[in-house]
Order: structure tokens, then C-alpha cells, then sequence
């Protein structure tokens, strides 16, 4: 998953240029290595502040990195939907294994099966107990 830059530099999606620059000068002075020396962590973020301005404060890179980013999100909530529905409807997530099911839900000895196939088959084929 791509980094949200947005999220890094602590701004809106809408936000203007000249916003962009300041809270990214905040961050840099905030994590300079110099003002942190030792600090790994200092380290990292002032790096990712550097990277998100570095797309974010170009405006052709900003618009690129809008138009991936939403169509990354849009792809997210397709398949986030459809996987809802069989989930919901045949009770478990289709490509999943029962351990992964288990980790998801680890106080959940079995899921009921909304539908009881055999009782289905057995009505369809006129089969009488």
C-alpha cells in the first residue's frame, strides 16, 4: 500500500499550496536530524515529511498522486462490497482458510450456515423423512 502523504504532512486533501509548505517546514524543523541526533524515528519522519512534500508541493506529481489515490480507493470499495455479501450471505469470505477465519474472530466457535442447503435439496427432489 502506497503511503498517504496527506496523513504524513497532517493536512487536508484540499488544502492549498502555501499550506502544504508551512506544515511540512513545521515537520522538518520539528524532526531534523540536527535538532534529534540519535533518534531514528526523528529520522524516518523527517524523511517522509521530505517525500510527501516532495509529491504534494509539486502540483503535476499532486494531481498524478490524486488520481492513483482515488482510484486505488474506488478499487478498495468494490472489492471491500463484494466481499461483504457473500460473507453475509454464505457465511464465510470466499478464499479464506477456517485459520484465518479463526484469527479474525477468535471467540467464534462456528459461524451458522444462513442457509440449510440439504433441507433446500431435499424439498426440491420431494425427499420425505
Amino acid at each position: 500500500m502506497k503511503k498517504d502523504y496527506y496523513r504524513i504532512l497532517g493536512v487536508r486533501e484540499d488544502a492549498s499550496a502555501e499550506e502544504i509548505k508551512r506544515q511540512y517546514r513545521i515537520l522538518a524543523k520539528k524532526y531534523h536530524p540536527d535538532g534529534n541526533p540519535g533518534s531514528a524515528e526523528a529520522e524516518r519522519r523527517f524523511r517522509e515529511a521530505g517525500e510527501a512534500y516532495g509529491v504534494l508541493g509539486d502540483q503535476e506529481k499532486r494531481r498524478q498522486y490524486d488520481r492513483e489515490r482515488k482510484a486505488r480507493e474506488k478499487k478498495g470499495k468494490t472489492e471491500a462490497g463484494s466481499r461483504g455479501k457473500e460473507e453475509m450471505f454464505f457465511g464465510f469470505r470466499p478464499g479464506s482458510s477456517r485459520a484465518e477465519e479463526e484469527k479474525r474472530e477468535p471467540n467464534r466457535k462456528t459461524r451458522a450456515n444462513p442457509i440449510d442447503v440439504t433441507e433446500m435439496f431435499e424439498r426440491y427432489m420431494g425427499i420425505k423423512k
